[in-house]
């Protein structure tokens, strides 16, 4: 008996290093304080706001934003 729930699933793409923005990086390419991304970072980990902000991933207690990411919300944003 096959139960879906222990199903094997692919594990999410991480982007690679190359890819990766610091803060400040991100800042520089959205506009947005430093400031203004961690409190888009809050409100996206409490759920008050999901799509606050570009997505960000931590590696340790580090945050990182993958360019992608910030493309898409700057994307969107516009659009």
């Amino acid at each position: 008996m096959s139960d879906p729930k222990y199903a094997a699933q692919t594990a999410p793409s991480i982007p690679s290093f190359a890819d990766l923005l610091t803060p400040k990086q991100a800042s520089e390419m959205t506009g947005h304080p430093e400031t203004v991304l961690a409190v888009y970072r809050s409100r996206r980990k409490t759920g008050r706001s999901p799509d606050a902000g570009p997505e960000f991933v931590k590696v340790g207690r580090e945050v990182f934003y993958a360019r992608d990411a910030v493309r898409a919300y700057l994307a969107g944003k516009r659009g």
